[in-house]
């Protein structure tokens, strides 16, 4: 099995590039809202010097921001996700439910039958997130207030 490995330049630059172009704007909202696996890619890169802004949260910071609120993304490994982190640290997605909780500067995540992740997450200037994981990009989200989606 081969694995596809996307530095930090490239994938802000894809990152960039998709927000963009989907300007996250309320269709977009209206138009995935029926799916809860929208068939979202980044695009292929354009500039090769793209340099990846933004912090790296601490614990309580990651906390403060996903605490009882939604993410949507993309995966690079399992592409489009929605999942609600409920305050007793239940996460929740549309046909699924696992457990999250802090580690160190972490988010941990478990779901049935899938490994257990943590990840750092950086906030961008643009308020978006990346999910790192051995300090590599591992995925984007945008955070929406509450369980936005009613899981």
């Amino acid at each position: 099995m081969a694995t596809v490995i996307v530095g930090a330049r490239e994938f802000e630059m894809r990152f960039s590039l998709l927000f963009l172009a989907l300007g996250f704007c309320s269709s977009f909202t209206s138009a995935v809202a029926a799916d809860a696996r929208p068939n979202v890619r980044p695009p292929e890169r354009t500039a090769p010097d793209q340099s990846l802004d933004g912090t790296l949260l601490l614990a309580a910071d990651v906390e403060q921001l996903l605490k009882d609120n939604t993410s949507e993304g993309f995966m690079l490994s399992g592409g489009n996700y929605r999942e609600y982190y409920a305050a007793d640290g239940t996460v929740v997605g549309n046909t699924y439910k696992g457990s999250w909780w802090m580690k160190e500067d972490a988010i941990c995540m478990s779901y049935p039958g899938i490994n257990t992740y943590c990840y750092r997450v950086r906030k961008l200037q643009s308020g978006a997130i990346v999910w790192e994981l051995d300090g590599e990009p591992s995925g984007y989200a945008r955070i929406l207030s509450g369980n936005h989606f009613k899981f």
